[in-house]
């Protein structure tokens, strides 16, 4: 019975160091793979001062060239198979990938995450202002996963950012106050009947829906039902009417959907966010600690 294998029929050229051979690199290959035949052929259970089910001399006529001498082979492939049962050398599992600083606006690494809630919240901002780069980047074990000449680099365009959108913010906040303040000062929508937003009706639709009471009456009995109501035309009531109902139905579902992804990359900056003041804190202590010591001990 032949045994398929990727071993070529014929073999031309001139004997390779076994350190760079195809049939080293073949093996390996093969040993890698869980549905490789190669496994069929090894016993349960192998390794130093047990080689005598390992059939050295198949190996080599099913998967090597050859031309290895019988006993060099044996040696070299005994190497490898430790390496195997060990996973170690080329059979050590690769270390995870770093992971990418910044791919999109919902996409971004947690050292990321952490540095952006850092250098958004004012306390953590001071204490970040009195450290330097290095120092930085050795506060926390997410942070050094970056080599760090790039994490300068990164500390720096998020100062630029966080500093923009501190400024963004600050110019929102106050055009929303100036507009509530001109929104406050009138309370007629200048179409003959009161604004809905400040008007107690919006609160008391808003109520009645909420407790099933609006659902129970057409808009037109439930507008009778309250003066506050009847403040409005009942063309503009009953559209209110329906964008409240809208508004509670939808609200469930793309609040959850909005926030799914923010809330996990929230959530995971708080307990970054905790970490990082922890260790702050302790670093903080340890060098009062020692500075403490070196002033009452020093003889």
């Amino acid at each position: 019975e032949s045994v398929e294998t990727d071993l070529p029929t014929t073999i031309e050229g001139p004997l390779s160091p076994w350190r760079n051979s195809k049939s080293k690199e073949r093996i390996i290959k093969m040993l890698k793979s869980p549905t490789s035949d190669i496994h069929l052929h090894l016993p349960a259970t192998y390794g130093p001062n047990n080689w005598q089910d390992v059939n050295f001399g198949l190996l080599q006529r099913l998967y090597a060239d050859g031309r290895y001498t019988s006993g060099n082979f044996r040696e070299n492939v005994k190497r490898i198979l430790i390496h195997f049962r060990n996973s170690t050398g080329p059979f050590e599992p690769a270390e995870d990938a770093v992971e990418k600083w910044y791919t999109s606006p919902n996409n971004v690494s947690k050292a990321y995450a952490l540095l952006f809630a850092l250098m958004m919240k004012d306390e953590s901002m001071r204490s970040l202002n009195s450290m330097s780069d290095i120092e930085i980047w050795r506060s926390h074990d997410e942070f050094q996963k970056y080599e760090f000449d790039k994490f300068k680099v990164y500390i720096t365009n998020m100062k630029k950012l966080t500093r923009r959108r501190k400024e963004v913010i600050a110019e929102e906040q106050s055009a929303y106050d100036s507009d509530v303040r001109i929104v406050e000062l009138s309370e007629d929508s200048g179409r003959g009947y009161p604004k809905w937003n400040t008007h107690p009706a919006s609160d008391l639709l808003h109520e009645d829906e909420t407790s099933g009471r609006a659902k129970e009456m057409k808009p037109q009995v439930l507008w009778m039902s309250r003066g506050e109501y009847q403040d409005f035309p009942l063309t503009v009531f009953r559209k209110h009417v329906y964008q409240e109902r809208m508004a509670q139905l939808a609200a469930p579902c793309w609040q959850h959907k909005r926030n799914q992804n923010a809330k996990k990359m929230y959530e995971e900056s708080l307990e970054l966010i905790k970490e990082w003041h922890g260790g702050q804190f302790a670093r903080d202590m340890d060098e009062i600690v020692g500075i403490w010591e070196t002033i009452n001990f020093v003889s």
